[in-house]
């Protein structure tokens, strides 16, 4: 178990996450990857793409 405290979150700034369509981030929360759990329960359509629209408005910070 403390082995899952050490995982990096995703870069919500850099240019993988800024590349990709809203449908497939959206789908992403809706579904979960890899480690991070599906939400579909957990927020309705709209907090869904209020999130969508909040991960938009994150600074590009694709040098640091």
């Amino acid at each position: 178990m403390a082995g899952y405290f050490d995982r990096t979150p995703e870069n919500l700034t850099g240019p993988q996450t800024s590349a990709e369509f809203d449908g497939s981030v959206y789908l992403t929360i809706v579904q979960g990857f890899g480690e991070m759990p599906a939400l579909a329960e957990n927020l309705t359509p709209r907090e869904r793409w209020d999130v969508v629209n909040y991960v938009r408005t994150l600074p590009n910070r694709a040098d640091e």
